[in-house]
Order: C-alpha cells, then structure tokens, then sequence
C-alpha cells in the first residue's frame, strides 16, 4: 500500500512508488515513459499537459530508472522515437521546449555525471566553494577542469548547428522535399535529439554539470569583474545620481541571490530581488518582489536580469520605472531562450510583433541598446559547445537624454 505523504519532487515520488510496488523499477517507469507519450499525443503546444505534466513524469521515470542500462533503449522506443520515423516522432516532442529541456538534461546526465573528470570537477569546485567563502573560479580553472581548452572562443553561432543541419538534410531533400527519408533506426540517441534541437553535440562534463545544479550563467572572476565595471559605468552616467533612491542597482529574478552577492563584494550596492515563482532557495539575502513591485518599492537606477524566462517580457516594467535609467540582460540574446522576441529585443519577424508594430517597444519607449563585448567574451553557458562559445551575451539598455538626442540629430 502506499503510504500517503506530502510529495514535493519527482524523485521523492519515484521512491515511494517504487517501495509501495512489487515490481522491478523499469515496469513503473515503462508506465510512467508511455504516459508521457499519451500526454504527447493528445495535447497542444504550451498546453498545461506539456508545460508541467510531461516533465514530470520524465523525471519520475528518470528516479525509476536511475543507471539501468536499459533506460537509453526504453526512452527511445517509448518516448523519442517509437515508429523510427522522425518526422511522426519529434512533431510531438520537438515543439515542446520543457520536454525538450528535460530530455536533454536527462541525456546529459546519464552521458556525463559520472565520469572522472565530472566527479573530480565536482569535488573541487565544492572544495572551492567552502573554504573559500564561495570565491568564484577563474575562466583558466573552468577549461583545465572540465576540458574547455579547444572549444572555440572564436566560433560562430552556426558552428553550433552544424551536425544539427546535417541530419536534417538527410531527411528533407531541398529538390524533392517529401522523397527524404526519414528512417532513424540506424541514429543515435544524440543524433535524434540534436535533430530535434535538444543540443546535445559537442557538450561535454560542463553542460551536465550546468545541467544538474541548474546553472545558466557559469559565473567566473573575469566576468564577474567586467559586469561590475560596466556597472559602475552606468551609475556615473545616471542622469539624477543615485542620492535619491533607495538602491543604487536592483537584480530582478535573482533565484538564489549569488550574482548580487558577488556584486555587492565587488563594492555596489546591489538588492536581490525574486517573486519565488520557480521556488528556488536563496542562497544569500533575496527580497520576494516581483519585478514591478520592485521597481517600484527600491527606485533603482539600473536593473539587472540575468535569463529572463523564454517567452516573458519584463522589461517593459524596468522602462516604465521613473527612477530607472538604464538595464541590463544577461543571458541569449534576440530570439534566443531568454525573453520576448519582439518585446525584449525588439526582433522582428515570424509574427514576433503581436500588435504589427515596426519600431522596437524599447526604441518606441525612448530607450538605446549597448552591447557589452568586453563582458560578454567571457561568458559560459549551459548551451555552449565546442563548436562555439558565446551564446549568453551581456546587453545594457539607456534611457535616451536630450544630449543624446542632439548629439544623434
């Protein structure tokens, strides 16, 4: 019988199940793989079913599995390609970017977490972390511990996709576009995935390591050092000063706190800020405001945000802060997996203008983007790869003065 109990993760149900029934752990999880399938098949894209449902029993079945080396075999057959045919199999998982992101993860995971190099990376940045009141590493100490030395710095983003494109040119023939053939018995369980965007190829320990603690901005000294100096940039420029408001810096969607932490030792004066939306345990001291309530209660000069949900908008909200004079994103940038396309970066196309406007909300709001090149070069990420190194990006946006309207007139 089961024993009823309150259940506040996947794992923790997986444990209970598995206690409560007579079986070998892959049958509940063989249950658990095609429920996600039938969830798959009846529901839509950004449906409740795919949103959360779906994930959840992926990571149940994956605490059911844990390294039976049958899991790859079964999730294939039951989830990511049951017929071999990738057009009829990924139009189901493929569009669904939270069930993509968790098989992703869960790939990773199994390919990655239990190498040497991972648990020996592990172990040391642990190390680091406690004896030395979580200093942060250096860009050097994260390429010598997770092998980063030859991934390209000097790449380009269609590097990246490059193994991606060659798949999908086996299966779609530009000539005769519905002649490709799209048998995947003979791909690999990666190929299948990056096909269907999950990029898988080319990671490495670092990715699952991203993967595991839930990490999309890999902090380093270098970085930490050139955001900060942009900062400081920024408060000297503000048109009023910071005499006048309560905080000079405000982190929106700070999670647990560590970039404002890292910050505040670098000599700002920076407030954490999280709506606890995504329930993530501060780390350091975080003020649960929302991103208008805490523009509105702190009156900061600038707002920093670091990977804005994909999809959400909110530096409308920073733009309509009387206090605000500049913010900036961290994370990737124009169409990328942070933000709104149209209404953050102002990226238009393929419907990204829900109103049919042509001038960017933020150029409309009177707003003028900066990219950051010096900070952004040494940024790391859980998407990156070594085809390419860059996808996370560090942007500033001003508010346009009247000198700068002369000067651009």
């Amino acid at each position: 019988r089961i024993k009823w109990r309150r259940i506040s993760s996947p794992s923790q149900f997986a444990r209970v199940l598995g206690r409560s029934m007579i079986l070998p752990p892959n049958v509940p999880a063989r249950a658990a793989l095609a429920a996600v399938r039938l969830v798959l098949d009846g529901a839509t894209a950004a449906s409740p079913a795919t949103t959360y449902l779906a994930p959840y029993l992926l990571s149940v079945a994956k605490s059911l599995l844990g390294d039976d080396p049958r899991a790859e075999s079964l999730v294939r057959r039951t989830v990511v390609a049951p017929t071999e045919r990738f057009r009829t199999d990924a139009q189901l998982w493929a569009p669904h970017p939270r069930v993509l992101a968790h098989l992703r993860k869960w790939f990773l995971d199994r390919r990655y977490r239990g190498t040497p190099t991972y648990r020996a990376a592990a172990t040391k940045l642990r190390e680091r972390a406690s004896t030395t009141n979580d200093r942060l590493p250096t860009r050097d100490d994260v390429d010598a511990l997770f092998g980063l030395r030859a991934w390209r710095r000097d790449g380009r983003p269609a590097d990246e996709d490059a193994r991606r494109l060659e798949l999908l040119d086996r299966i779609i023939d530009d000539r005769a576009p519905n002649d490709g053939d799209d048998d995947t018995s003979a791909w690999t369980l990666e190929d299948l995935l990056e096909a269907g965007g999950g990029c898988v190829v080319g990671r490495n320990e670092f990715n699952a390591y991203c993967e595991h603690h839930d990490i999309y901005e890999f902090l380093t000294e270098e970085y930490v050092d050139a955001l900060a100096d942009g900062l400081r940039g920024l408060l000297r420029a503000s048109r009023q000063g910071c005499g006048r408001r309560r905080a000079a810096v405000v982190e929106v969607g700070a999670g647990g706190g560590r970039l404002s932490e890292q910050l505040r030792r670098r000599g700002l004066d920076v407030t954490a800020t999280d709506s606890g939306a995504w329930r993530i345990p501060p780390q350091y001291p975080v003020e649960r405001l929302d991103a208008a309530a805490a523009v509105a209660t702190l009156e900061p000069a600038v707002v920093v945000c670091a990977w804005m949900p994909l999809g959400v908008d909110l530096t409308a909200a920073f733009r309509a802060g009387p206090s605000v004079d500049a913010y900036v994103l961290i994370g990737e940038p124009d169409g990328g997996a942070c933000g709104h396309p149209w209404l953050t970066w102002g990226l238009a196309g393929a419907g990204a203008s829900p109103s049919g406007d042509v001038v960017a909300p933020h150029v409309a709001d009177g707003w003028v983007r900066q990219d950051w090149p010096r900070a952004s070069s040494h940024q790391l990420c859980l998407y990156d790869c070594a085809a390419f190194v860059g996808n996370s990006r560090t942007v500033a946006f001003r508010r346009r003065r009247r000198d700068q309207d002369a000067e651009s007139a």
